[in-house]
């Protein structure tokens, strides 16, 4: 067993969560037990189906599925579905995750889960770190707390669209009103806060159904910046109107930001191992992006595909190494870049090109990326540029070498000593070139 595992354990009405030598009873509940009563085919791996009645009860909160015979558990999505209440209908992935068969029965637990109403720009000084200031208080007067988790996820309310980030990095202000996030522009793109360029048919329902009809003129303006029936925004709009779209959308669908601990981080710290002396020499960058489809040709392949800029901004060329990283799982994988944008949006709704990672389907979910409105993180494989130098550093180390053995100290031990201490700092300052390589 992994040594990492988190495990969960259901005792009468309450839910441990353990990993090692320390456990949580405080942030799972359980909700119900389900019977599982068909298949599903999904547009997430992890969505499953369940009563309308269950859906809108529980909408906006991080939700589990555990089974209790084995302990195998995973976050899902939930997806309304005309069926009883006792009921739940899972895809092939969800079955296969839990181990569980038709007419087996799995536990709904419910993650604790702070919401956001008020999305506010984020502090100059904070953006650099992709930091997410929140208030102590969320909407609903919930103290919030920060525990033994090393990941906390963000989502969107309405379209599930969300990003991960490490505990370092999500920073409590006690003097922000209750209710308060701040974001930056890249995370609230990422969350779909700003104007989307498209919207699924189950977002547009709940807009329209919204707008009054005593409204028709916002629904007219509403076509017109998305006239098609896949509902992708026009790319003739002037800014002036884009604005008025996107005020019209917050008006009828007010944002809110929901905020849960990842269940899989519990106990665990950030591990870098040897990876840290490559990081040191060679230069550790890394940015985070949305998870999409690479080209159809990319599919199988261990290649993911990049814009240029991205590719610069983490000093790496095309077939240098990049490490795809979700959760507490990474991969490490070639990079192309994005040099069809046809052939990006065959495969992929719109989306900018520098907001975007194209990532084979086997590689999500070797990750556990379930969807395609979730973020992840790049970093460049400083390993394998580490490596890639190798018959750079030769000759400098050689002649590090002789020049020391030119002293004629009849010390043989000094040399050596001497040539310790010397060949990490030339290798150190020959790389110097990679480590300024990045943005």
């Amino acid at each position: 067993m992994d040594k990492d595992k988190v495990l969960l354990e259901l005792n009468e009405d309450k839910v441990l969560i353990k990993n090692k030598n320390i456990s949580s009873e405080s942030k799972l509940s359980i909700k119900k037990s389900l019977k599982i009563s068909g298949s599903m085919k999904a547009k997430d791996l992890n969505s499953v189906g369940v009563s309308n009645e269950l859906f809108k009860e529980l909408r906006g909160s991080s939700l589990l599925l555990l089974n209790e015979e084995n302990g195998h558990y995973l976050h899902i999505a939930l997806v309304p579905k005309n069926i009883e209440s006792d009921n739940v209908l899972l895809p092939s992935y969800v079955r296969e995750t839990l181990d569980v068969e038709i007419d087996d029965s799995v536990v709904l637990l419910v993650n604790e889960t702070y919401s956001f109403s008020n999305i506010a720009v984020q502090k100059i000084d904070e953006i650099k770190e992709d930091t997410v200031t929140i208030s102590s208080l969320d909407s609903d007067g919930n103290e919030i707390t920060l525990d033994n988790f090393l990941y906390y996820q963000f989502f969107n309310y309405y379209t599930g669209e969300n990003f991960i980030v490490k505990k370092k990095h999500v920073l409590i202000n006690p003097s922000l009103k209750p209710g308060t996030i701040l974001l930056n522009k890249k995370q609230r793109t990422f969350l779909g806060l700003e104007l989307p360029k498209f919207i699924d048919n189950a977002y547009w329902d709940e807009i329209v159904e919204s707008i009054s009809s005593d409204n028709p003129e916002d629904l007219e303006l509403l076509k017109i910046a998305y006239p098609t029936d896949d509902h992708y925004l026009s790319s003739s709009l002037p800014y002036e109107v884009r604005s008025k779209v996107q005020k019209l959308i917050e008006k009828y669908c007010p944002s809110k930001i929901y905020f849960a601990p990842v269940i899989d981080s519990f106990g665990q710290k950030s591990k870098r191992g040897l990876k840290c002396i490559a990081d040191f020499y060679v230069g550790k960058s890394a940015i985070s992006l949305l998870s999409r489809r690479p080209y159809e040709s990319d599919e199988g392949s261990n290649v993911v595909r990049m814009s240029s800029s991205n590719m610069s901004l983490l000093g790496i060329s095309e077939m240098d190494k990049v490490i795809v990283s979700y959760k507490s799982k990474s991969m490490s994988c070639r990079v192309l870049k994005f040099d069809d944008n046809a052939a990006f949006l065959e495969t992929n709704v719109p989306t900018s090109n520098n907001y975007a990672i194209g990532i084979p389907a086997h590689i999500r979910k070797k990750l556990g990326v379930c969807g395609l409105n979730t973020a992840v993180k790049v970093d460049r494989d400083t390993g394998f540029l580490f490596r890639k130098s190798i018959n750079e550093q030769i000759i400098p180390v050689v002649l590090t070498v002789f020049s020391i053995n030119l002293f004629q100290n009849p010390e043989i031990w000094i040399n050596i000593i001497l040539s310790i201490v010397a060949i990490p700092i030339v290798v150190y300052l020959n790389l110097s070139s990679k480590r300024n390589s990045r943005g």
